[in-house]
């Protein structure tokens, strides 16, 4: 079974077409690269995975779920960083990653993902003082609760300077090799150069 396959895929706003007849294969333990430019439906393409909003025709699954009649399920099988993640700034880190947990329905120990992310030093810090790199290692400890087999990286280094940059492209390659079928997106190509290449 692949990780995600989509037939055909299209979605429709209007008369625009966001994304027309994408047929696309992920197979399990592959890091996955989805570039294009600004425009070409990457963003639409993710949020129609994540059931949101369904497609207007063709089809698709993740994880062998169908997108359209199983999207519950499949957001509960996945973990996702989302472009536009944003931090309760009066909640601790541990608080945001144990929320993500429950919410998950899973038994993860918030200080190990903390630790995976190299922010177990600050899990009793509030998370409205922290950097945006801070803030995107957060953020990708939330999206492992559960040990998903999937996991979509959307916008990685958005907002991050080189450093930072190369930081979280090291952390998330790394934790994309725990478990089989990892997925990851991001629209500058150039700075994955070397990176998205089957396990």
């Amino acid at each position: 079974m692949d990780a995600i396959t989509t037939n055909s895929l299209s979605r429709r706003f209007g008369d625009m077409n966001a994304v027309e007849s994408l047929d696309l294969t992920v197979q399990k333990g592959e890091i996955y690269g989805f570039l294009g430019p600004n425009g070409a439906g990457k963003s639409t393409t993710i949020n129609m995975l994540l059931g949101f909003p369904p497609p207007s025709s063709g089809s698709g699954t993740v994880l062998g779920y169908d997108l359209e009649h199983e999207s519950v399920a499949v957001r509960q099988s996945i973990g996702v960083l989302p472009e536009d993640f944003g931090v309760y700034g009066r909640l601790t880190a541990r608080k945001h990653v144990r929320f993500a947990i429950e919410t998950k329905g899973a038994n993860d120990d918030p200080d190990d993902l903390l630790a995976r992310v190299e922010l177990a030093d600050v899990a009793d810090r509030t998370a409205g003082g922290f950097s945006t790199g801070m803030k995107q290692r957060l953020a990708l400890a939330m999206a492992l609760a559960g040990n998903p087999d999937l996991l979509i990286l959307d916008e990685l280094s958005s907002g991050l300077d080189p450093n930072g940059a190369r930081e979280m492209r090291a952390i998330s390659r790394e934790v994309g090799y725990t478990s089989p079928g990892r997925t990851l997106r991001t629209r500058f190509g150039r700075s994955y150069s070397g990176f998205c290449r089957p396990s």
